[in-house]
This record gives structure tokens, sequence and C-alpha cells, in this order.
């Protein structure tokens, strides 16, 4: 199983930032088509190379590069669920409606999934509300009223503001 939503970010011109199955590479169109969230051990190396991704040109076409590349070049299951996903989706979906439970069977649940991954170097079980979106105003102290990072401070000390990069005009 993959999620739509890695696909939605890729037909939609985007660069995913992905965690989850080791296979992912079998089902995107080649390995820098995303961003392995697995392959840094801190958020800290994870901002640079999103704001290198932003700001530097060639890297970001390291990541979209395949975009232009003959089919070829991408994987056999990327095209294979491309061809799959082109076909009419409308006819099936249709049918299932008509016939339903009579004819295709209720999916029966798959047992859960396997959570022992680590997001930044730190186990998924020890990050706050994992799985659950919360409000970044959850994890900072407001200090003054002012729209600045000055007046906020993370909840935990172990957090902390990265500078943003200097951006040269094009």
């Amino acid at each position: 199983y993959m999620t739509e939503k890695i696909w939605l970010a890729l037909s939609r011109g985007s660069i995913p930032i992905y965690i989850g199955s080791d296979s992912i590479d079998e089902m995107l169109p080649v390995k820098n088509s995303y961003v392995d969230l697995r392959k840094y051990d801190t958020i800290e190396a994870l901002a640079t190379e999103l704001r290198e991704i932003a700001t530097n040109e060639t890297r970001y076409d390291e990541y979209t590069s395949w975009r232009y590349a003959h089919p070829s070049a991408w994987s056999d299951g990327f095209r294979l669920l491309l061809r799959v996903m082109s076909s009419d989706i409308k006819v099936g979906i249709c049918s299932i409606l008509q016939k339903g439970e009579s004819e295709y069977m209720k999916a029966a649940p798959l047992g859960g999934c396997e959570h022992n991954w680590n997001v930044f170097g730190m186990p998924h079980a020890k990050i706050p509300a994992v799985g659950k979106p919360t409000n970044p105003l959850d994890h900072l102290h407001k200090l003054c009223d002012e729209p600045t990072q000055a007046c906020y401070k993370f909840k935990h000390p172990e957090y902390k503001f990265i500078p943003a990069p200097a951006v040269a005009a094009r």
C-alpha cells in the first residue's frame, strides 16, 4: 500500500517529504524525486537540505529532472502505477457502487502498521502527539505581542529556531 498523498504532491510539481515504507523507491520515478526523511538525523540537517532545494536551482533540478527524462528512465513500479492510474477509474467506481457488497466483498482490516522509526534521530514515541496535527503555537511560549521571532520561545529546550537563509535577488 502507498498513500495517494505522495502521488498528489508529485503530480502538482512538488517535492514530497516522505517517511514510511522502504519499498517507496519501487513506486516513485527515481530515488531523487522526493526527500527521504529517514536520511536526516536532525531537524537542522533537514532544514539545510530544504533551504538548499528552495534557494539553489541546481539542487532543485536534481529533484525535478525526472519530469523531463524519458519514461524508460523511471522505475518499473512507477510506470506500472501510471498505467493503472491512467485507466478510466470511473468505470470501476460505478461498478462497485452498482453491485455493492454482493459482488465486492468488504475489505478486511490489515492488522495495523509498524511504528518503530526515528524522526530527526529521536524515537517517534518520544515525540509529543505523533500522528495528531497540533497547533504550532502549542510548542511556543509567547513573550510579547509583536509578530516577530523574538517574541516566542520554544517550550522544549531541545528545539531551536533555525535562521532563515539570505536569498540573493534574481
